[in-house]
């Protein structure tokens, strides 16, 4: 581009440079290197993000099945399925032993 100058009544062309100066290109250098990093920083926390809801997911579904394990296994009724299985049977025959009866005596 060309400037036209008028200095002491004489025209004078000057050449505009279009060049930009160098701090404008390293700063936009700059700029476009940590837009690159920050893109590629934010791309893989995404999936790190991704693998940690999947493990989430996984540990919520384990927990859920241990709770229903829980549940079912200190009913009443599977404790007492599990006592009869050690050898452990209702009563038939209830003593009651008075204050007047001994426990253990010799004869």
């Amino acid at each position: 581009m060309k400037r036209i100058s008028y200095k002491n009544n004489l025209v004078t062309k000057k050449e505009i440079s279009l060049k930009p100066p160098v701090y404008v290109v390293v700063l936009l250098a700059v700029f476009i290197i940590v837009t690159v990093y920050t893109t590629i920083k934010t791309s893989s926390l995404g999936t790190t993000l991704v693998d940690l809801e999947n493990i989430e997911k996984e540990l919520l579904s384990e927990n859920a099945n241990l709770a229903d394990s829980l549940v079912h296994l200190s009913s009443m009724t599977s404790i007492e399925k599990k006592a009869e299985d050690l050898g452990f049977v209702k009563p038939q025959n209830v003593i009651y032993l008075g204050k007047q009866e001994s426990v253990a005596q010799l004869r």
